[in-house]
């Protein structure tokens, strides 16, 4: 069970949330400016620099550094012990990021004698804007995650049912290369993505390393820890080294052997 709490982790993701914030703000922008009068009261758009800055650019530059600020300290919680800390975190999230958010506006609209768009009795809806907004920023991460694992699901689907090949093809920078399909060293689980080991060249796979392993049912692979798999046929020895254990492909590279994985390794290599 995860934490309710979203966050960007992915190039993909970091990018639509970039592309959220410049709209939202423009939107912002636009909307005061008309509730300000428009035209009618001296308001030019996009012209006044100072106006834009304080009323959209400020807040949402608040908001932005916030919300960076929460992802790197709230933990995920891939694991929660209870039940309610699932619910509770984002709750957490939401208040600080309301309070900190208005904070902050208020010192820096002072500071520099800007105006304050909503004071006085519509003070509320700064809280209002600001709790609609993390919602909204946290809805759509969700459904860029949504859209990213379903596209992913899809793409392993297509690529199990095509005819096996004793070649594969894997991107380096902006070509693809055949790689013979025996020449696989190991891979690295790189979070989302996976880094595949052939013929001393390293390459970045755009897939997990779950989804991999379900790429080569064909070859002799192993998970031998929760980051590696490797191809058997490259494993010269197993070495224990203190309490920990190894093994040593055929081109001397030296990866750990994770504790739950080592009986079926030994098991096999005998």
């Amino acid at each position: 069970m995860t934490t309710l709490l979203i966050r960007p982790t992915t190039p993909r993701e970091w990018k639509g949330l970039f592309v959220l914030y410049l709209s939202c703000c423009f939107v912002y922008y636009l909307t005061t400016w008309q509730a300000y009068g428009g035209f009618s009261g001296g308001h030019p758009p996009l012209l006044n620099l100072e106006e834009f800055v304080a009323s959209a650019g400020l807040k949402f530059a608040v908001f932005l550094c916030l919300s960076l600020l929460l992802f790197r300290l709230l933990p995920r919680a891939d694991d929660p012990t209870s039940g309610i800390y699932f619910w509770v975190q984002p709750l957490i999230g939401l208040v600080l990021f309301v309070l900190l958010s208005d904070c902050l506006q208020t010192v820096l609209l002072d500071r520099f004698k800007w105006v304050h768009f909503f004071g006085g009795r519509l003070y509320v809806f700064n809280y209002l804007i600001a709790g609609g907004f993390y919602a909204l920023q946290c809805s759509f991460l969700a459904a860029l995650k949504f859209s990213g694992r379903e596209t992913q699901e899809l793409r392993t689907q297509q690529e199990a049912k095509r005819p096996e090949t004793p070649w594969i093809l894997v991107r380096k920078g902006k070509t693809e290369v055949p790689l013979v399909r025996g020449d696989i060293q190991y891979l690295k689980a790189c979070g989302n993505y996976c880094r595949l080991r052939a013929n001393d060249q390293s390459y970045l796979l755009s897939m997990g390393i779950g989804a991999a392993e379900q790429r080569f049912p064909d070859l002799p692979f192993l998970r031998i820890h929760r980051s590696y798999l490797i191809n058997l046929n490259q494993v010269v020895r197993i070495a224990k080294v203190g309490r920990k254990h190894q093994v040593e492909l055929e081109d001397g590279t030296i990866l750990p052997v994770g504790a739950k994985y080592l009986p079926t390794l030994s098991a096999l290599r005998d």
